[in-house]
């Protein structure tokens, strides 16, 4: 009787702790799943904004020649997160004024021509020139929330797109695959996880999972079985290829779409890559895109809806939510294992009105988010606002955000790798600092308007580099004689946190309360017995 592929991997044994190496804008990791047989994973900071980075460009280029080269990697993994993309729209027009277009072509080019079985994993979507990923690899797997777009605000940044993606999606979906691929290129909308799958742009939705997760036990299938889905892909792909610069017919009805100079030039680089090859078809379009001087100057607002909060809960549904466990009272005692996660929680926007200066508070309902594999959720015990804040924040927000960067906090979830390493454990008693750069992709260093990460919320779900265990707020400067301390409860922000608090009384750091009877715990055990008195 044939061996399963699931028996082969199980009677795998070797085993070896995955290394880990932290670039500027990336990390690579590697993980040994037999002797000399390694899978690389590339972890992007951001999935697209990584490529507009002239430094991190020249970093990716090395390192990844670096791991297709090494005879022991025998797959690769490209991931990250687009959560700088989705919410900033004038992140755009900062990064990309000094764009090297050539060198992402010679990026993409890099890992096209190689023999490196390459599988993208998506976690929240692939926009603008980072959907250009999804075209070098030879199995798309993504998150069942993730989006897709191939635009950056109102005009187009490829390199490569209108070759690889309309072949990828026929290698997968045939002829409707190639038109449906036309469609998205031309009309610049915004696409789900089902719909890109339907076109064949992914291969495979990961829902309630960790995307990297999945993409690791598919590589590890691979290297063990040498079958499963990405080894059918990567003969599919690499199969196709061959014929790629092949002169063909070509017939697709373009008077659908809108007849703009943008829209003509995808046309013409679409065709002449079919009728031409895709040789001349790249070529083509890297001409035009390095002939527009002026992408700055292009940049629309790209608007993407996230429903992560809820606007308007009556006092009935949001008392009988507190009665079932569906939200938690502010001040609540939170026993980790024991006490259930709710699935909403309250949650503060401290902003600041420009023109007056003053502070105001805006409060909603929001998703409770359960955490991706190297993240902590943290239930939050204290917060702080800084009298700093007054003069920092010059543009008012036009989306509801999370605000607070500094906290402390219980560690009450952990995802797949946290708890498989043992870097952190639930009940473990956490300082926050949003601040710092997180190690990996799936949380940045700015938090923009719309993101949901803050400290002033009940629970923030976090990189687990963002946490340091114990109370390092205490020790540090809470407990500080020169420093004047206004102490007010999470459930009264609304109330109590004015701009008179440090006009008029001078205090310089607020210290918002939400779970915490007093600041100076040094440990969990302290605030366990505290809730327990």
């Amino acid at each position: 009787m044939q061996t399963s592929v699931n028996q082969k991997i199980k009677r795998v044994s070797h085993y070896k702790s995955p290394i880990f190496i932290n670039y500027p804008y990336f990390q690579l990791q590697y993980h040994e799943v037999l002797p000399q047989k390694k899978i690389a994973i590339l972890a992007l900071n951001d999935l697209c904004l990584t490529l507009l980075h002239p430094g991190a460009l020249e970093s990716l280029r090395k390192e990844l020649t670096s791991v297709i080269d090494d005879p022991a990697v025998k797959t690769l993994i490209i991931t990250g997160e687009e959560r700088k993309v989705l919410n900033d729209a004038k992140t755009w027009e900062k990064e990309v004024a000094q764009v090297d277009l050539n060198g992402i072509y010679q990026l993409m080019d890099t890992i096209d021509k190689s023999d490196m079985p390459t599988l993208i994993a998506v976690q929240k979507g692939a926009l603008g020139v980072a959907s250009d990923w999804l075209g070098v690899g030879h199995l798309v797997i993504a998150d069942s929330e993730a989006i897709f777009n191939t635009w950056m605000g109102n005009t187009p940044l490829w390199a490569g797109a209108t070759q690889r993606l309309p072949r990828r999606c026929q290698a997968v979906k045939e002829k409707a695959g190639v038109h449906g691929a036309i469609k998205w290129l031309m009309s610049g909308d915004v696409m789900d996880s089902a719909q890109a799958c339907q076109i064949g742009l992914v291969d495979q939705i990961v829902k309630d999972k960790d995307v990297l997760v999945t993409a690791i036990q598919t590589a590890r299938e691979y290297i063990v079985a040498q079958d499963g889905n990405l080894y059918r892909a990567y003969v599919r792909m690499e199969a196709l290829k061959t014929d790629w610069n092949l002169k063909k017919r070509f017939q697709h009805d373009f008077s659908q779409y809108k007849q703009t100079p943008y829209h003509a030039m995808t046309q013409k680089c679409i065709e002449t890559g079919y009728l031409e090859g895709v040789k001349r078809g790249l070529q083509l379009e890297q001409e035009w895109m390095l002939s527009r001087t002026t992408i700055k100057q292009e940049m629309g607002r790209l608007k993407v809806e996230l429903p992560k909060y809820l606007d308007h809960v009556t006092a009935v549904q949001e008392q009988e939510w507190q009665q079932t466990g569906q939200l938690l009272r502010p001040g609540s005692s939170f026993y980790p294992r024991f006490t259930t996660l709710p699935a909403w929680q309250y949650a503060h926007q401290v902003k600041v009105d420009e023109i007056e200066n003053e502070i105001e508070v805006d409060k909603k309902l929001v998703a409770v988010r359960q955490p991706k594999s190297l993240e902590v959720v943290v239930y939050m015990l204290a917060s702080e606002y800084h009298a700093r804040e007054l003069n920092r924040q010059t543009e008012r927000p036009t989306d509801f955000g999370v605000s607070g960067k500094i906290g402390l906090g219980l560690v009450v979830a952990v995802g797949s790798e946290v708890k498989r390493s043992g870097q952190m454990k639930i009940g473990e008693f956490v300082t926050v600092n949003l601040h710092r750069h997180a190690s990996n992709p799936y949380a940045t260093s700015e938090q923009h308007e719309i993101d949901l990460q803050g400290t002033h919320q009940q629970f923030s779900t976090v990189h687990v580099s963002q946490c340091t265990l114990g109370n390092h707020l205490w020790g540090g400067y809470w407990n500080q004689r020169e420093l004047s301390i206004k102490i007010i409860p999470f459930a009264e922000i609304e109330q109590q946190l004015t701009s008179d608090i440090f006009k008029e009384e001078q205090h310089d750091v607020v210290v918002i309360q939400h779970a915490m009877p007093r600041l100076d715990f040094a440990n969990e055990q302290e605030l366990l017995q505290a809730w327990g008195e």
